[in-house]
């Protein structure tokens, strides 16, 4: 239990710096990032579903799509990372 709950807590810190990101880099990072932490997520539920909840069908490729999904976002994301300029 503790494990798990730890495991869960860095996940939510993880997608709540993410959105601390608004207004420090430029719009299109910060959506990727955000995505790819919803996908992160997601990707984690499917498995977290299947093991506790009820099995899915074609776990592994939905797990495996999500989580792809999200390291593209997060790669995307910082290619196209950087600090706005104010506009005077």
């Amino acid at each position: 239990l503790v494990p798990t709950s730890l495991y869960v807590v860095s996940i939510i810190f993880m997608s709540t710096t993410t959105l601390w990101r608004m207004g420090t880099t430029s719009e299109t990072s910060y959506w990727c990032i955000a995505t790819g932490a919803l996908f992160y997520m997601l990707s984690d539920s499917v498995t977290g579903y299947d093991h506790f909840v009820r099995a899915i069908d074609m776990k592994y490729v939905a797990s495996m799509f999500t989580y792809g999904m999200s390291l593209f976002l997060f790669g995307i994301g910082a290619i196209t990372h950087n600090t706005p300029t104010k506009k005077v």
